[in-house]
């Protein structure tokens, strides 16, 4: 089973909830079949952590800035 049969089938026990698929591919094209497994974010690594904070923040609906002032304020 390749990745994108993988992401259909979390997908399926997941729905409504953002669904993230990271991959070491080079193939941007993968990008396209991926979203059509119900994926809606898409990495590639290698991942460096200002990329996975801010996808995580994204699937949270909030902004870059907003992020950081709640970073600093605490």
């Amino acid at each position: 089973m390749n990745g994108t049969k993988l992401s259909q089938k979390i997908q399926k026990k997941i729905a409504n909830k953002p669904a993230v698929t990271i991959s070491s591919s080079i193939d941007y094209n993968i990008e396209d079949d991926v979203r059509v497994a119900g994926i809606d974010k898409f990495l590639i690594k290698p991942l460096f952590p200002s990329m996975v904070a801010d996808m995580i923040n994204e699937c949270m609906g909030i902004e870059r800035d907003e992020a950081r002032e709640k970073a600093y304020s605490q």
